[in-house]
């Protein structure tokens, strides 16, 4: 195999989060949009993902991945029912190559977090659950389980028999199940699941080695999960984002995988204007109010001796005459745009070019996932159809939610949610026949915003 992994993120699963009782979007590369009302719970998508990113990739001590956004962990729960648990996961593609063939699986992660009211007041994973293919692993506090077809059992019985002596094996017996023998089987674990421990496994926790029966099990979880090479599918090409991970496609590649992906989900949401210089500290992430985009063009211009080419040749598009300029002060970065001769301050930076810097940095960032809340703020119809042009370039799903009629209608009715919120919460709608609905309204010369904003709305 190459010494890399690709991944790409297919879907995306959301139950008992804000507004959401349960919703699942399937991804395309480019753009996807969400649509609807105010209030319909768009932004609540966008913050879930978000969210998770926090819980599994950036935990801290102590452990509150609600804070800063939320006041009580209770605000992250839908009603703020303290007995729900909140349930986000991907749908990811995997691709790894083997003999100059690239060769791809689907996996499926869903962490489960529950409200915690001593020794502080939180929200934290209570289990991790793993599909790929025909088996599935559910990791919690106390230990591993896999239930897999006898086939996969027979084929990990030389690690269990290995390991049998110091890991407490309890195997259940098989039962039919789907038109197939499946098979159970779980061990106990001392201590809890750590990130750093086991690298395998995501979890909040202090960092620290793993012992060797944890990394015993690991073993054989992940020569379990391992599918027969019948199952792995081919692709021409791989797509998503460039992991610098050793391919594979078992327990351990695919938590790897989802936390690759994780910490590079990119969240934009009404972009602020700075008018005083920012900390060049913290350059290498963007702000998702784009606060610090004077820092990470410094950053970047360190690295590389220029701005990012999406950059300028937004601007050279755009805004022709205008060059963009960073100037260090002290520890600190000012971002200042010459115009010919006229020097603009940041307070005299037009809200328009300014979004449209943020964009195209979050497009150089490399992101998994992009997530842009109200895209259409400050930006006049033009740099909008610039903006989509660029986001449907790009091999990685964009996600969109918007209530502009110029972004709608620049996208294809298959990449178009509508979102609505009922007695069971936010609800999520794809088109169910996009060249039918596409003919209809081509006929009656009606715009598909329109459809979306008025017909669809009201119930027409």
């Amino acid at each position: 195999m190459s010494h890399v992994m690709y991944v790409f993120v297919r879907k995306v699963v959301v139950r008992n989060f804000k507004s959401i009782g349960e919703l699942e979007l399937e991804l395309r590369p480019g753009v996807n949009l969400l649509v609807g009302p105010n209030g319909a719970g768009k932004s609540n998508v966008l913050e879930a993902i978000r969210f998770a990113r926090r819980a599994l990739v950036e935990a801290t001590s102590p452990y509150l991945p609600h804070v800063p956004d939320y006041l009580s962990p209770l605000d992250v729960i839908y009603g703020r029912d303290p007995r729900r648990e909140v349930a986000l996961g991907l749908g990811l593609e995997l691709y790894g190559e083997v003999g100059g063939e690239w060769l791809s699986a689907y996996a499926e992660f869903t962490t489960y977090l529950r409200y915690r009211p001593q020794p502080y007041e939180t929200i934290e994973p209570v289990r991790h659950v793993v599909k790929i293919g025909d088996t599935q692993a559910e990791i919690d506090r106390g230990g591993i389980a896999i239930t897999a077809p006898k086939e996969h059992f027979d084929r990990a019985l030389k690690w269990i028999e290995e390991y049998a002596k110091r890991i407490p094996f309890k195997l259940a017996e098989p039962k039919e199940e789907g038109g197939r023998t499946v098979v159970s089987y779980r061990w106990d674990m001392e201590a809890p699941l750590q990130l750093e421990g086991l690298r395998h496994v995501l979890w909040p926790g202090p960092r620290g080695r793993a012992s060797e029966d944890l990394l015993a099990c690991s073993q054989v979880a992940g020569g379990t999960l391992l599918p027969f090479p019948v199952a792995l599918g081919r692709a021409r090409r791989p797509r998503g984002i460039r992991l610098g991970l050793p391919p594979g496609f078992c327990l351990d590649d695919v938590l790897e995988a989802v936390r690759g992906a994780l910490g590079r989900v990119v969240f934009l949401r009404h972009v602020e204007r700075r008018a005083e210089p920012v900390p060049i500290a913290g350059g290498d992430v963007l702000d998702e109010r784009g606060r610090n985009v004077a820092a990470v063009l410094f950053s970047y211009r360190g690295r590389f001796g220029r701005n990012p080419e999406s950059v300028d040749r937004a601007l050279a598009a755009l805004f022709p005459g205008v060059v963009l300029e960073v100037r260090q002060l002290y520890n600190s970065a000012l971002l200042v745009a010459r115009e010919g001769d006229v020097e603009l301050p940041p307070s005299n930076i037009p809200d328009g070019l300014l979004k449209l810097v943020v964009l195209m940095l979050a497009v150089d960032l490399g992101p998994s996932l992009l997530l842009v809340d109200e895209v259409e703020n400050s930006m006049h119809a033009r740099l909008l159809e610039y903006v989509v042009d660029v986001f449907n370039g790009l091999g990685v799903p964009v996600l969109l939610a918007t209530h502009s009629p110029v972004v709608v209608d620049l996208v294809d009715l298959e990449r178009i949610y509508f979102l609505s919120r009922g007695p069971e919460g936010t609800r999520a709608e794809a088109v169910q026949n996009p060249e039918e609905l596409r003919r209809r309204l081509s006929e009656a010369g009606i715009a598909v915003s329109d459809y979306f904003f008025y017909t669809k709305r009201y119930g027409g």
